[in-house]
């Protein structure tokens, strides 16, 4: 049997007057109450709940759980917001997949990029570059882990490449290149040309002149010495 003054969901009614127990602790706005069982309940029955105390009039139970979770939640997430690095660029999760999948050809051809092996990154400084067509690549991750082989197609409406002889049999025994994602592969061996090479002439160029950013040389020192 439940008290005149709860709910049919057991929370004290909205607006009840009453005043703060003694034997209440205060979380910033929020007050926890220890709650004796009522009629129908054993004495040893003592819960926590919390009460927003406005005016001397204690709001639902249910309202301060929800008041308490959400400046909790707040605080979680201000502690561990990460700044953005570009105002230009949107953190929002929805955006992102958005602009992922709805990607024009040229976009895709730059997210469908793989590492180069240790050979060719030494011999080109460059630590990636997109697949294409006829380069030989070998599977370093996933089912086909091991295999090797030339690429086939680059289907970038799947977000996939297909690789000669990592093929399998349907039902109708049809035989289909299996999809695999160019991040679970490196490239082998480059298919060149003319925009390739001039590619990896860029990609190089950039890397070395950002290796030098930021950082004074031997004569700018010396001459700053001079001055002071």
């Amino acid at each position: 049997m439940r008290s005149s003054t709860e709910s049919p969901h057991g929370w004290p009614e909205k607006g009840l007057q009453a005043q703060r127990p003694s034997n209440a602790s205060t979380t910033g706005s929020v007050t926890l109450c220890r709650r004796q069982g009522g009629a129908g309940r054993s004495n040893s029955n003592v819960r926590l709940w919390p009460t927003c105390c406005v005016d001397n009039a204690f709001t639902s139970r249910r309202e301060a759980w929800f008041s308490l979770g959400r400046r909790t939640l707040a605080h979680t997430a201000g502690a561990s917001k990460m700044v953005k690095l570009s105002d230009a660029v949107s953190s929002s999760r929805r955006k992102s997949r958005k602009n992922h999948f709805t990607a024009t050809s040229v976009t895709r051809h730059k997210i469908m990029s793989s590492h180069l092996n240790k050979e060719l990154r030494e011999k080109y400084q460059v630590r990636s570059v997109p697949v294409r067509k006829d380069d030989e690549v070998s599977v370093v991750r996933g089912t086909y882990k091991g295999r090797e082989g030339k690429v086939v197609a680059v289907y970038r409406k799947r977000w996939v490449i297909h690789i000669e002889r990592i093929t399998r049999e349907k039902v109708n025994s049809a035989t289909v290149n299996v999809g695999i994602d160019p991040s679970k592969v490196v490239i082998t061996k480059l298919k060149l040309d003319k925009d390739r090479r001039s590619l990896l002439e860029r990609k190089k160029g950039s890397k070395d002149a950002d290796k030098g950013k930021g950082k004074f040389s031997e004569k700018e020192v010396q001459a700053m010495q001079d001055v002071d």
